[in-house]
């Protein structure tokens, strides 16, 4: 008697994680050469939308450091619409004081004047600014030193404006002593004249405050009391950033010209997130052709498997696992391509930086980092390099998957 046999189809238990990444590997050694390169193309496309976003970061971070601090955001500058009908005097510093929402207020006066060195060496026009400690301590990091004259000390803190033209002149200003006369505006019988008022003391310019191209002179604001003018603003600091609309709109009801960092900063943070939009299109125009090059790369790969995925499955391996062996080694070559792509962008970044930094010392300029790198955004690069070679791996995985194994046995 013959017994009949049911031919089984034998399938072999999910391959696991460890041996198919081994599988993945084994196939990276046999094509070196066209795997790097793909892997070179991914990171190429990668270096170049790394070195555009971070430059984007670097320069917004240049900007909100020069602009910004965490006080600078809680602070609302006002001034007068007509000094002459509504002077800011101490009555409306007191009353704005008073809110429980105001921290403290930093009062400001402006007047021209000539700073003159007392050994003859020259003499300037410039813009005397008094203002109060409180104010050097919260621009303590404009300063090249950090110095600054408390109340009642005679010292003076230039503009780097002023610095640059003391230095063009050859003069050695650094603790050295100078006159300072004010020209205070009068109005005598409707006749608007100057008065001249010359301060004493032995005033020396201690420090430089890095704010701009103006020929600004600061000392502290006792020095000016007695000149009779009215502050010429005010900088107004609030407890807490959740005040901050309330207590605008009750200086705007008082009268008050307002303007915040605050504002300043939401508007360049919406234009460099603009630019750095644009800049990823860039990055992402050179993402798109090395897709295409991975694409064709794991293709190619298919083709020249065909009959290894024959065997495979004819000794029972699962549509499952072929797929997820073909995917996990696309996914490989995807994180591969960030990783050197973060690598070459750091480089290039670097070097960029050198030479622009090279480029301002010998012009006299002050080196600055250009570039910026988030953590977020380096995790970011690696995590969308992974997801982008796991995408293209996906047909091609799926189409070896669904072979049938006798065709691909006879596939040459």
């Amino acid at each position: 008697m013959l017994f009949g046999t049911k031919n089984k189809k034998h399938k072999v238990e999910n391959i696991r994680l460890k041996d198919l990444l081994f599988l993945s590997l084994r196939n990276f050694k046999v094509k070196t050469g066209r795997t790097l390169l793909t892997v070179l193309g991914i990171g190429v496309s990668f270096a170049t939308i790394f070195f555009l976003i971070s430059l984007g970061y670097g320069l917004q971070n240049i900007l909100l450091k020069q602009i910004s601090s965490k006080e600078a955001l809680l602070t609302i500058d006002i001034s007068s619409p007509n000094k002459d009908i509504f002077p800011i005097n101490d009555q409306v510093i007191s009353k704005i004081a008073a809110n429980e929402k105001v921290e403290r207020i930093d009062s400001v006066i402006s007047v021209p004047g000539q700073l003159d060195f007392q050994d003859g060496d020259a003499a300037f026009e410039v813009l005397f600014t008094g203002v109060t400690e409180s104010f050097f301590k919260s621009n303590v990091n404009l300063m090249q030193k950090g110095n600054y004259p408390k109340q009642g000390e005679a010292g003076l803190i230039i503009s780097s404006g002023m610095g640059r033209i003391l230095e063009s002149v050859g003069s050695s200003f650094a603790n050295k002593k100078t006159k300072i006369i004010f020209y205070v505006p009068e109005i005598i019988d409707g006749t608007e004249s100057i008065k001249i008022m010359q301060k004493e003391g032995d005033f020396k310019i201690i420090d430089v405050m890095d704010n701009g191209d103006q020929s600004v002179v600061y000392l502290p604001i006792s020095f000016m009391s007695d000149t009779g003018l009215p502050y010429s603003s005010a900088r107004v600091v609030i407890r807490s950033d959740k005040d901050m609309e309330e207590v605008k709109d009750l200086l705007i009801d008082m009268g008050f010209n307002v303007s915040t960092i605050a504002d300043t900063v939401d508007q360049a943070n919406k234009i460099f997130n603009i630019f750095k939009i644009i800049l990823a299109f860039f990055g992402i125009a050179a993402l798109v052709v090395a897709v295409v090059g991975m694409i064709n790369t794991m293709t190619i790969a298919l083709l020249e498997r065909t009959n290894e995925i024959g065997v495979m499955k004819i000794f029972g391996i699962t549509e499952r696992d072929v797929q997820r062996l073909f995917m996990l080694e696309s996914a490989i070559i995807g994180f591969l391509g960030g990783v050197s792509g973060l690598v070459m962008g750091f480089l290039l970044s670097q070097f960029f930086n050198l030479s622009i930094a090279f480029l301002a010392n010998a012009l006299g300029g002050k080196s600055v980092n250009l570039f910026y790198y988030p953590a977020w955004f380096i995790i970011a690069i690696i995590f969308f390099a992974s997801v982008v070679g796991l995408g293209t791996g996906f047909f091609p995985s799926r189409k070896a998957a669904r072979m049938d194994p006798l065709n691909a046995l006879r596939y040459k």
